[in-house]
This record gives C-alpha cells, structure tokens and sequence, in this order.
C-alpha cells in the first residue's frame, strides 16, 4: 500500500492551516507547512472533485476563504474570500458538488451555498433554515436528495 495523503488542520486561534502528508502504509504525519487563512479559521470542507478546499473564517465579516488543492503536490493558493452571513460551526460539500451546507451554533440556523459562486468570492447564501437550536452540523444524503442538521439545544435532527 503505497497511499498518500494531504491532511488540512484549521487552526483558529492562529488563523492559519496546517499542511501535512500522511503515508498510510507507515502512519507517518509530515508537516508541509501552514497557510495564512483569516482570524478564526475553523471548518473545513473539500469539494467532491477535491480540486478546492473550503474555509469558514469567524471575523466580520465571516467568510469562507477558498483554494485550490493540488492533489500530486498537496498545495494550496488562496483564490478568493466570499463574504457570508453567518459564522459556521460546520461545513460540508453536498452529493453532488454544487453546493455547501453550513451550520451555526451561536446563530441556530443552517445555510445552503453555491459552490460555484463561493469559490468566485461571491457571498449569500441561496437559502437559510433558522431555529435550529444550536446547530452543529450539516450533512447532504449520498443521493443528494436531503439535507441533515444536528440540532443540541434542541437533541434533534432535522431532515429537509
């Protein structure tokens, strides 16, 4: 087994991600290097292809900073920050990669984003749910036809 892997690490309170290489036949972890995200980087979100990795920063205001991956050299280059309206506790690429789904904890809603317009540093999100008691995370069904959110406050999930 000769696999290879880029790990991605948000690191807030640096406002940076940490590169590293991970072999999986030895378990081996090489540092690459970090790159300058936004105060507060926190998640994290590769597209389906994996040719861009998607960051929410918390600073005002929030935003989703993305990169293009690539994938033989595990580098990444900023492209653009697309400025959004709530701050993410998590993110995720749905089924079919056109769009992100993020939650807020402290704002207790969902979001749903075009992919697309995100990565052109165009902000807003095309829909929101609120009232989701401390959402936490947000996952798309694999046939892309659903949409999950966690809810703690409330001990619930949610299905759109």
């Amino acid at each position: 087994m000769n696999d290879v892997y880029s790990v991605f690490v948000s690191n807030a309170a640096d406002g940076d991600i940490g590169a590293y290489r991970f072999e999986a036949a030895t378990g081996r972890l090489e540092v690459e290097g970090r790159l300058l995200a936004n105060a507060n980087v926190m998640p994290l979100a590769l597209s389906l292809d994996a040719i861009t990795l998607y960051a929410a920063t918390r600073r005002h205001p929030p935003g989703i900073v993305t990169y293009p991956f690539d994938a033989k050299t595990g580098a990444l280059t900023r492209r653009h920050t697309a400025p959004i309206e709530s701050n993410l506790a998590y993110m995720s690429a749905d089924a079919s990669g056109r769009y992100l789904l993020g939650a807020s904890y402290g704002e207790n809603r969902a979001s749903l984003y075009d992919a697309a317009r995100i990565a052109q540093g165009e902000g807003g999100a095309l829909q929101f749910v609120d009232d989701i008691q401390n959402a936490h995370c947000a996952l798309s069904s694999r046939d892309g036809r659903f949409a999950y959110v966690s809810s703690l406050g409330s001990d619930t999930l949610r299905c759109f």
